[in-house]
């Protein structure tokens, strides 16, 4: 018995730097593809930071093969282990089907479950989101727990190698991509001054109203800009000028009005759809008060 639990000691250990290799290379892919399609959406800051975004991933890497190890750990191995005992509820003719890897997807399931349970329950994601997760967690989770169960020689070499190389796949067909104009990356929307000439809201009842004569009349936005719990309200009568912003910043609007703080607004949204933003904050935070059009709807 004492030989039998050493053993299954040692088969945990060995498993451990493979389960989160695999981790790593799944990460790696899913922040590269997560990145990718980040530059096709609205966001602030967008337009000419795709090298750094791509840059960064890189830069976290010691970070992330850390953190890695500490899910190998705690997700991976409890994977295993239920996998193991799936397959023993299943039976011999799930486990002649899909090997000794049979019970591994449903003990994926169930240990993803967990972390995403308590990010719902926490209010760190929403519901929609932690079910549409859901499946590829424990699918990725499954996926590691087979490999690391693998008896190939120069297993994490096989795991790293063919690892970089379906990301460094990704990345040229990424780039291919965008580059081909086959999908567009997102650049904030550049309008003439008309077009902002016109009434914005919050949909919360505070409004800003912009008049062709460059006069602004502004009720009950929400002045909290500097990111803090308290809830604070400005308004008034003033001024307000349209100038190209530095960077990707697109465009600004300068508004001097009334016991406003913060004049500075930043064009956003769509060609379609323009939205006037402020950062609310950090602007590193990505917490943005935006006033649409009125008429526009959220």
């Amino acid at each position: 018995m004492a030989a039998t639990r050493e053993a299954q000691r040692i088969g945990a250990a060995e498993r451990l730097v493979p389960a989160a290799a695999v981790l790593l290379v799944e990460g790696v892919l899913a922040a590269v593809l997560l990145t990718l399609y980040g530059f096709t959406q609205p966001s602030p800051g967008a337009g000419g930071g795709s090298a750094l975004g791509i840059l960064l991933l890189f830069v976290l890497l010691p970070f992330a093969v850390a953190f890695a190890g500490g899910l190998a750990l705690v997700l991976v191995l409890p994977t295993v282990w239920l996998g193991e005992r799936f397959a023993g509820v299943l039976g011999q003719g799930w486990a002649r089907l899909g090997g000794g890897a049979a019970g591994l997807l449903p003990g994926g399931l169930l240990v993803a479950a967990v972390p995403l349970g308590a990010a719902v329950t926490a209010g760190c994601s929403g519901a929609v989101a932690g079910a549409v997760l859901w499946l590829p967690a424990g699918a990725a989770l499954a996926v590691a727990a087979a490999v690391s169960g693998s008896r190939r020689p120069r297993l994490l070499r096989a795991v790293l190698g063919r690892g970089a190389l379906a990301v460094a796949v990704v990345l040229a067909l990424g780039v291919a991509v965008f580059a081909s104009g086959l999908v567009e990356e997102y650049r904030p929307p550049r309008p003439a001054r008309a077009a902002i000439v016109g009434t914005w809201t919050d949909g919360r009842g505070g409004s800003m109203e912009l008049a062709a004569d460059g006069t602004a009349t502004a009720a009950g936005l929400d002045d909290s800009w500097d990111g803090d719990d308290e809830e604070r309200e400005c308004g008034g009568r003033g001024t307000w000028t349209y100038e190209p912003g530095s960077g990707a910043s697109g465009l600004q609007v300068g508004l001097g009005v009334g016991s406003c703080a913060d004049g500075t607004w930043y064009v956003g949204g769509t060609a379609e759809r323009v939205t006037l933003y402020q950062y609310v904050g950090d602007p590193d935070s990505g917490d943005l008060y935006e006033l649409t059009r009125a008429g526009d709807g959220p």
